[in-house]
């Protein structure tokens, strides 16, 4: 403790809580996804809708669990992860993160949204399809 601070400044309601043990996609889920509850799977379409899972390798880990279940339950609510993920500008992070030596253009990918976006008709990854014009 410094000088300056108090034991009642460590639980202020500024204070930051500190680095989080939190996992929402475990090992078990993944090496057995057909052994997963309800909790679990709660969990899991709960982050999803919260949109507190937001990164391309944790989506694509609940989509391959998912895949599995084949349950029609989890369909919206990661097609809607998906297309939130895409449309506020994660994907443009990871591609710029991915391509430093080249910038990555915002166009680009704002111009492969809006081409997916016509035919788009329901289903699918989102991500991936955009993914798709811009390679091609």
């Amino acid at each position: 403790m410094s000088a300056y601070s108090s034991a009642s400044d460590q639980d202020s309601i500024y204070s930051s809580p500190g680095p989080q043990d939190y996992q929402v996609v475990t090992a078990s889920m993944t090496s057995n996804p057909r052994s997963l509850s309800k909790a679990d799977k709660d969990r899991l379409l709960r982050s999803l809708r919260s949109h507190s899972i937001n990164t391309l390798p944790e989506l694509r880990r609940i989509e391959r669990i998912f895949a599995v279940l084949n349950a029609p339950d989890t369909v919206e609510p990661m097609q809607t992860a998906w297309i939130y993920y895409v449309n506020s500008n994660n994907l443009l992070n990871e591609l710029r993160g991915l391509t430093k030596t080249y910038p990555f253009s915002s166009e680009c990918l704002d111009e492969a949204k809006a081409r997916v976006s016509g035919s788009l008709g329901g289903s699918g990854n989102f991500c991936w399809k955009v993914l798709k014009v811009v390679e091609g």
